[in-house]
C-alpha cells in the first residue's frame, strides 16, 4: 500500500479522536461561559450595591452639609434679653397722696454675625413709645401690654479697631458708674455711631436723630450729635478711666420732641425750647478691689455752653460689692444735681425726681444675688425739684423694689 492509500486510513482512525476533542472543548467552553456569566452577575449585583451605597453616602453627606450650614448659622446668632417686675412707691409733695403701682419691663434681642465684617440686630421691648422707658404698668383688667421696636441696626467692623453702626442702636457713649445724668439706660439712639478702641484709648461718636421728618417743611429736622474721648489707666490695685465728651443739639425755637413735654428745660410762651444744648462733659471712674470685693467710684460734670443760667449738672457716686451669684450683694450711694438747662432733658434718667432736669438729691441702692443672672434689689431716691420752673424746691421721694432676670 502506497502513501496515498495510507492517508485516508489515518484520517479515518483519527476521526473519533477529533470528535471527542471537539466535544471536550465544547464542554470546557460551556463551563467557562457559565463561570464568567456567574462572575458577571456577581459583579453586577456588587455594582448595584455600590451604587445604592454611593447614593446613601451622597444623601448622608448632603444632610451633614445641610446640618453644618444650619449649625453654622445658629452658632452665628445670639438671643439675649431681660425681665424686670417692679413695685414702686412715689411720694410727690405736690400731690396729696402717694402713688403705688406694679410695673414690668421685658426686652429680647436677636443678633447675628452675617460674615467676617458685618453683623445685625433686632430687638423688641415693652413700654410703648416712651424713648427713655421700657416700663409698662399692670392693670386695665389685664389688657395686652404694648411691645415696640427697641433695636434695629447693622454694624460693620472691617476697619481696624473700629465699629460703624447705623439704625436704632444701643448707646455707645461711656457713662461713668453707669449713672443716668446725661442718658437714661433705656435710651436707644437713632442714627449712626462710631466706636474706636485701641489698647486703653477709646473714642466714640454718633448722631442721635431727634426729628427726621420736616412734615412738608412745617417743622424742623433736628439731630443731637456727640463725640467722646477717654483713656483707661492701669493702677497697682485697679484702674482709672477719665475722659471728656461734647454733645451738640441746636434746637432753640423747636417744639419739644416727645408729647410736647420739655422735661423742665426752659421754653418760651409758645412752648418752644429757648436754648441750644452745647454740652461739655468731664467724667472719671475708678475701680479697685477691697476686702475681696469690687469698689467703684465715679464722678460726672456737664455744662451747657449756650445757656446763661441753670447750666450745670454734676454727679458723684460709689458702689461696693457685686450681686452676681447666689448670696452675693452690692450696695451703692450717689448724689446728683442737675440744673434746668444743663442738658437736653428728654434723654436723662426717667426715674430720678420724676425725670427731666431741674432736680437734685440722693440715690441709695442695694441688691442681693439669687444666681448668676438673677437678683433682687431696691433703689430709694430722696430728691427735690422745681427750683427754676417753680421758683422753689419740692420734695420727691421714690422707692423701687425689683426682681431682675437676664438671659
Amino acid at each position: 500500500m502506497n502513501i496515498k492509500q495510507k492517508i485516508p486510513m489515518v484520517l479515518i482512525a483519527l476521526l473519533p479522536s477529533l470528535f471527542l476533542t471537539s466535544s471536550v472543548i465544547a464542554q470546557v467552553d460551556s463551563a467557562i461561559v457559565e463561570e464568567l456569566r456567574a462572575q458577571i452577575e456577581a459583579l453586577s449585583s456588587r455594582l448595584e450595591q455600590l451604587e445604592r451605597g454611593s447614593e446613601l453616602i451622597s444623601q448622608t453627606v448632603e444632610q451633614n452639609q445641610s446640618y453644618a450650614r444650619a449649625s453654622s448659622w445658629i452658632e452665628r446668632m445670639r438671643i439675649s434679653g431681660d425681665l424686670r417686675p417692679r413695685f414702686e412707691n412715689i411720694d410727690d409733695a405736690l400731690v396729696s397722696s402717694d402713688r403705688n403701682r406694679n410695673r414690668i419691663r421685658a426686652r429680647v434681642a436677636v443678633e447675628a454675625e452675617l460674615n467676617d465684617n458685618w453683623s445685625a440686630g433686632v430687638g423688641l421691648a415693652s413700654g410703648g413709645t416712651d424713648p427713655i422707658s421700657a416700663n409698662q404698668s399692670f392693670g386695665g383688667g389685664g389688657f395686652t401690654k404694648d411691645l415696640g421696636l427697641d433695636l434695629a441696626y447693622v454694624t460693620y467692623q472691617g476697619f481696624t479697631n473700629t465699629a460703624l453702626t447705623a439704625g436704632k442702636y444701643r448707646n455707645v457713649f461711656f457713662t461713668a458708674g453707669g449713672n443716668g445724668m446725661v442718658f437714661d439706660s433705656d435710651y436707644r439712639p437713632e442714627g449712626v455711631a462710631v466706636e474706636f478702641k485701641r489698647d486703653k484709648l477709646f473714642f466714640n461718636a454718633g448722631t442721635m436723630i431727634l426729628e427726621s421728618d420736616d412734615n412738608f417743611d412745617s417743622q424742623d429736622k433736628e439731630t443731637l450729635w456727640g463725640m467722646q474721648l477717654g483713656y483707661e489707666f492701669s493702677l497697682d490695685s485697679g484702674s482709672l478711666t477719665v475722659g471728656t465728651s461734647y454733645y451738640d443739639a441746636s434746637v432753640a425755637g423747636s417744639m419739644p420732641f416727645y408729647l410736647g413735654d420739655p422735661y423742665s428745660n426752659s421754653v418760651d410762651a409758645a412752648g418752644a425750647l429757648v436754648n441750644d444744648y452745647h454740652e461739655w462733659e468731664l467724667f472719671a471712674e475708678a475701680s479697685f478691689t477691697v476686702a475681696g470685693k469690687p469698689l467703684r467710684l465715679y464722678s460726672d460734670y456737664i455744662t451747657n455752653l449756650d445757656a446763661d443760667e441753670f447750666d450745670t449738672g454734676w454727679a458723684l457716686g460709689v458702689t461696693y460689692g457685686s450681686a452676681r451669684g447666689l448670696g452675693n450683694w452690692e450696695v451703692g450711694y450717689g448724689y446728683q444735681d442737675l440744673e434746668a438747662d444743663a442738658i437736653l432733658g428728654s434723654l436723662t434718667d426717667s426715674d430720678f425726681a420724676g425725670g427731666g432736669t431741674d432736680n437734685e438729691g440722693h440715690i441709695l441702692e442695694f441688691a442681693y444675688g439669687l444666681g448668676d443672672s438673677t437678683r433682687i434689689g431696691f433703689t430709694y431716691t430722696i430728691t427735690e425739684y422745681g427750683e427754676a420752673r417753680l421758683g422753689k424746691k419740692e420734695d420727691y421721694n421714690r422707692l423701687q423694689l425689683d426682681l431682675q432676670l437676664g438671659f
